[in-house]
């Protein structure tokens, strides 16, 4: 028999009723959606064309629905209907994605498939030895021995958790994610984490976000450096310096990482601003026509403000540890360099002791006052056209910081990104002031 395969019409139907579906909870109308396509996919087609798809009148090209995939951040089985069979436990999480080469990758994959292996449920506790502990992160996010697959990572869509957090704080979107592992295997969390908060990158990208800032940290770097190549296309990232003057050097990882980041994906049009990202006016220009801003809630055990102190001559402490563990921390409480200036006329370590005792004082009052990027006007941009404020956090121990985002007036998060820990406490929290 001859001329064009038919389509059963049980899969047309599949497909449209999907289309409609994944367009709609993604707030896209026809013709957005045909200018996302047009913009990041190179694919020319009509509001016409998306109305006949989804009345079961025509289906989309092999070549558009891996586009529309893409945009609705699904499989291609996911939007045609098909049901796929996930494997049990952690090789539905994660895959190798290349040969192992010596016994230490060996090590490190038997300990991912150990914590994973009843993923949700935790493992069952079990030593492993301090230096592969301290390495753990950095050689999971630097070996590119496996690929998670974000979306198989549990969210508590059904739970209810996320919604309350969502009602209680306000918030545009939350997303609270199940982490593999244990307090001794944080580094696998942490890899996980990252991979979760990439994925959430690439998704908002496939449906139309071109202009991002990133405020970089530990968190942010590990975010992009998970970022599928291809996933980012056209999109022009820029830095979130939150730090000028002598407390300059704190945030200068920013530059750094969007670069390497622009670097490893110009070939598919991603780019930097051409214009001075010094200049002070920079940022806020940059505000009114951004998509989505970044902010990393200190998932590293030390930031960068640290290290700048370490260099400047002052021992680790534990207590900075605690209160400066994200760099946006430290610029939400530091005004007009009022916080710098007693940081310069410290000269022991119990005078850095004060200052941190001082700001966890700070961290306990209703309001925070502005920093200086401005943080009430990044909240009215994102209350006014929708930015995205995007924060990610996980871990019970990042609650005050946490705390300290929703305390402000106008808070600068309206996405949040976390686990099940520290989104109990922030739900337990807003209870308690009920």
């Amino acid at each position: 028999m001859s001329g064009r395969p038919t389509i059963d019409s049980s899969l047309k139907y599949a497909i449209a009723v999907n289309i409609r579906n994944l367009r709609e909870q993604r707030g896209l109308d026809h013709s957005a959606l045909v200018e996302i396509l047009r913009t990041n996919h190179n694919i020319t087609i009509t509001d016409h064309a998306v109305r006949s798809w989804e009345g079961s009148k025509a289906i989309p090209s092999l070549s558009t629905l891996i586009a529309l995939s893409s945009v609705f951040g699904v499989t291609l089985d996911e939007l045609v209907g098909v049901k796929t069979q996930l494997k049990n436990g952690s090789e539905s999480l994660f895959e190798i994605i290349r040969p192992i080469r010596n016994q230490a990758e060996e090590n490190i994959i038997r300990l991912v498939r150990k914590v994973t292996e009843n993923y949700p449920q935790m493992p069952e506790g079990f030593d492993i030895d301090e230096q592969t502990r301290k390495r753990l992160f950095r050689d999971l996010l630097f070996l590119n021995l496996i690929k998670v697959n974000a979306s198989n990572l549990h969210r508590h869509r059904n739970t209810g958790l996320e919604h309350e957090l969502k009602m209680k704080k306000k918030l545009k979107d939350v997303q609270v994610f199940t982490l593999p592992g244990l307090d001794k295997h944080r580094g696998i969390k942490q890899f996980f984490f990252a991979a979760a908060t990439a994925d959430y990158l690439q998704k908002i990208v496939a449906q139309g976000a071109l202009r991002i800032g990133l405020a970089c940290g530990t968190t942010i770097a590990s975010m992009v450096h998970l970022t599928e190549r291809g996933h980012l296309q056209k999109v022009e990232l820029f830095p979130i310096l939150l730090q000028k003057g002598k407390a300059f050097s704190a945030t200068m990882t920013s530059p750094a990482i969007v670069q390497e980041t622009v670097f490893r994906n110009e070939d598919f049009g991603v780019q930097m601003p051409e214009e001075d990202i010094y200049e002070e006016t920079f940022f806020e220009r940059y505000l009114s026509t951004a998509d989505a801003l970044f902010f990393g809630l200190g998932n590293n055990t030390t930031s960068t403000f640290v290290k700048v102190l370490n260099y400047l001559g002052f021992d680790e402490m534990d207590e900075l540890k605690k209160y400066f563990a994200g760099d946006l921390l430290f610029n939400l409480l530091t005004t007009d360099g009022k916080t710098v200036d007693e940081l310069k006329n410290a000269t022991s370590s119990d005078d850095l002791k004060k200052l941190v005792e001082k700001l966890s004082q700070e961290l306990e009052k209703p309001e925070i006052v502005d920093s200086r990027v401005k943080l009430d006007l990044v909240s009215t941009h994102a209350q006014q056209r929708g930015l995205g404020t995007v924060a990610m956090a996980f871990g019970k121990e990042k609650a005050k910081i946490t705390r300290a985002m929703f305390a402000r007036k106008k808070p600068v998060c309206n996405v949040l990104i976390t686990d099940v820990s520290l989104a109990e406490e922030l739900v337990k929290e807003a209870e308690a002031d009920e």
